[in-house]
């Protein structure tokens, strides 16, 4: 969204109102660029995730709706969580987000991804095995590590860049998600 003025907040409401009326799903990326506009500028954020909730989401925005609840209703970003890590080309930076968030309920997840499948030569699950082994946790890091196990080292080796990278790019978001939600520990 190329708006980056809080005083239209109610004309971006107003067009975030009415792509839900439709249904969303026309343009469900444009209801959630509303959405996040409407969040970075805390106008209507309850109502925002009220809304959110009445979409059927397309796999493709489920990544992007999960990093969004994260930010403003942790409660309910867990299902959206799952789904973004459960569809192949959304994994990468869900995997790297929770890595960045670094708590007991985010590296669980991660773990369940990995033990859900088996597939070494796969990009996408070697991309969630990598960034897991980021995460400061010692557990973490072993199963990660074993998991890695039966990969190409050469692979190992560049998507292991690749994770350190995105988890960077996701420290801000983490702190916040952590700061946000200190004594809750989990999502629903």
């Amino acid at each position: 969204m190329m708006i980056d003025d809080k005083t239209f907040s109610p004309e971006v409401y107003q067009v975030f109102q009415e792509m839900v009326d439709y249904g969303g799903s026309a343009n469900h990326k444009l209801v959630l660029e509303c959405a996040e506009f409407l969040v970075d500028y805390d106008h209507q954020v309850d109502l925002v995730v009220e809304r959110i909730g009445e979409i059927e989401w397309d796999d493709s925005y489920a990544e992007g709706v999960a990093i969004l609840l994260l930010e403003c209703a942790f409660h309910l970003a867990l299902p959206f969580v799952r789904r973004a890590l459960r569809v192949p080309w959304r994994r990468k930076l869900m995997a790297s987000v929770l890595a960045a968030i670094d708590q007991p309920w985010s590296r669980r997840e991660l773990r369940t991804v990995l033990e859900e499948n088996d597939q070494a030569d796969s990009d996408d699950l070697l991309s969630v095995a990598a960034a897991m082994h980021c995460c400061d946790d010692r557990d973490a890091k072993e199963f990660a590590e074993a998991w890695m196990a039966k990969c190409d080292q050469g692979q190992i080796d560049i998507t292991m860049t690749m994770a350190k990278f995105n988890i960077l790019c996701y420290s801000d978001l983490a702190k916040a998600v952590r700061r946000n939600n200190p004594e809750s520990g989990e999502p629903d």
